[in-house]
């Protein structure tokens, strides 16, 4: 049946669901020139990452009649395989009885990254047209509290780590500010429960819509429980 009611609203909903597995390995060395300072190197071999990826896509009109909506559901999936590129990086840490700070650098040529599977595999001759190489750094402080019953570690941090991609206008890059605490428990077990909250800001051109903004909020709460031998 054709509908000729006039359409008051509609509404248009993107989801998608990424579940991620893969495998890499990290090696690093240490040197010790003092009791107070420490000189880490370290590279990352490329990651070798699998996603099934799942994109539902739904479409409300409302008309001005006031009856049924209609909707429209779009839903496919993918199996997706990559590998992203090398990482370099190198730090400094300088400590204390009571409290320890250190920085480290990345260096990550994001133009390396190829796909393997997928329709995708089509976009790699275009990837290092739409990839950078970035340069991320990131600097933070842990404050020892010697409660004998409980000692507590308090930490803090920055990092500033810039987004790879050519298409878009930056308008504010990724950066994000970092919070923790640790117990250690009996001497052996370690408790701790953190904080990241990133943000960045961008825009991008569509032939629909012209100029759109986009702003992110991301943030993460982790927690772990180590035994210390």
């Amino acid at each position: 049946m054709v509908r000729y009611e006039r359409i008051v609203d509609s509404t248009l909903s993107d989801q998608t669901v990424n579940d991620y597995s893969g495998a890499t390995m990290r090696m690093g060395m240490t040197f010790i020139p003092t009791n107070f300072l420490s000189i880490g190197l370290m590279i990352k071999l490329p990651s070798m990452i699998i996603y099934d990826q799942e994109y539902i896509q739904e479409t409300e009109v409302n008309y001005s009649d006031g009856s049924d909506s209609y909707e429209e559901i779009y839903d496919t999936e993918d199996e997706i395989e990559l590998t992203t590129p090398f990482q370099f990086g190198g730090g400094l840490a300088l400590r204390t009885p009571f409290v320890n700070i250190a920085g480290d650098a990345v260096y990550t040529d994001w133009r390396q990254t190829r796909y393997h599977s997928s329709y995708r595999v089509e976009q790699n001759p275009w990837i290092p047209d739409s990839l950078n190489a970035v340069f991320s750094w990131s600097i933070g402080a842990e404050f020892t509290i010697p409660i004998k019953v409980l000692p507590t570690r308090i930490r803090a941090g920055y990092k500033y780590d810039p987004l790879p991609r050519k298409c878009y206008n930056i308008e504010k890059q990724r950066r994000a500010i970092t919070g923790g605490i640790a117990f250690l428990i009996a001497k052996n077990w370690l408790l701790e429960a953190s904080v990241a909250m990133s943000n960045w800001e961008k825009t991008s051109i569509s032939s629909a819509a012209g100029e759109i903004g986009e702003k992110y909020k991301v943030n993460d709460v982790y927690m772990a429980l180590a035994y210390r031998f």
